[in-house]
């Protein structure tokens, strides 16, 4: 089978982050205060336990630009013990600035071969800045043809707006359309709308970010394929997902039970709309899931 578009989730697919315990001891040391590696890390773990937390605030963060700039910087209240003010740095310069927004070293050829293939990409994320920004400055925009931001809809994935908005824009059906993402409950509400879904296997971006510079790299497999070249893109455009052993399991968008048809790994089929397929890795928590219950050993 071959896809008339392919819709991308940005972080931990796309890109990820520069460190952010190098950003803190830099802003610190630029108002005048020196602070360890280890020092920093700490200050970063606090953050993240303190923000989550901030149960609303979460909730709210990527349906506006104001409502994220507010819960990130009440998330980052720990860096004020540190200098007063540094809140407020680390989101005006690593959170929202275009130069951390790294991509991974093999993003750019994936980018590429769509594009050459003469495939529309669409950018579609849960965010609260601009991230389009981050693209123009590595010069991977000349390779996405829109991107559909959580914060200009006011609407977060996994609701169908979204993914429709997408395949709006691209001029597509969602039918033949593959979503392509690294989280199991927001990118897989694609599939609500009719779409193709691949979700990466977890801490497979992780894992890759940190043996990128090793000239012998631990490979992850994804459907058969493995990381470092996570998705081949003359592969999935011209060939079907591979097949596997049909299980059944709740839809996670629409909670579609799985004795009632819900959903399978060879061709998940989302009871409430329509009938895409989407794949899993072997080791996602969703094939686990099916392995520890019952009902996944069963046959179909």
């Amino acid at each position: 089978m071959r896809f008339d578009a392919v819709l991308f989730d940005n972080g931990g697919t796309l890109t990820h982050r520069s460190s952010p315990v190098a950003a803190i001891r830099a802003l610190a040391a630029r108002v005048g205060v020196e602070i360890s590696e280890e020092d920093a890390a700490r200050y970063w773990r606090r953050s993240k336990e303190h923000g989550k937390s901030l149960v609303e605030a979460k909730r709210r963060r990527n349906l506006s630009r104001p409502d994220h700039r507010s819960a990130y910087v009440a998330a980052y209240a720990p860096f004020d013990q540190i200098a007063p003010g540094l809140a407020e740095a680390m989101y005006d310069e690593w959170k929202t600035n275009p130069l951390t927004m790294v991509p991974y070293p093999d993003a750019p050829g994936v980018l590429k071969s769509f594009s050459a293939a003469g495939i529309p990409i669409a950018i579609v994320s849960n965010t609260g800045w601009s991230i389009d920004a981050g693209y123009a400055a590595t010069g991977l925009d000349a390779f996405v043809s829109t991107f559909v931001l959580s914060c200009d809809l006011g609407i977060a994935k996994p609701a169908p707006e979204p993914f429709l908005i997408a395949c709006e824009r691209l001029d597509v059906a969602p039918d033949r359309t593959l979503m392509v993402g690294n989280n199991r409950i927001a990118d897989s509400g694609s599939i609500c709308v009719g779409c193709h879904c691949l979700i990466l296997p977890p801490g497979a971006a992780r894992c890759y970010q940190r043996t990128a510079g090793r000239r012998r790299r631990r490979r992850h497999r994804l459907g058969g394929v493995a990381r470092p070249a996570w998705i081949l893109a003359a592969k999935i455009c011209r060939d079907a997902l591979p097949r596997r052993r049909r299980r059944r399991v709740a839809c996670p968008p629409c909670g579609s039970p799985s004795s009632g048809g819900g959903w399978t790994s060879s061709s998940a089929r989302c009871t409430r709309r329509a009938s895409p397929r989407t794949t899993f890795s072997p080791g996602s928590p969703v094939e686990r899931s099916r392995r520890r219950s019952p009902t996944a050993r069963t046959s179909s």
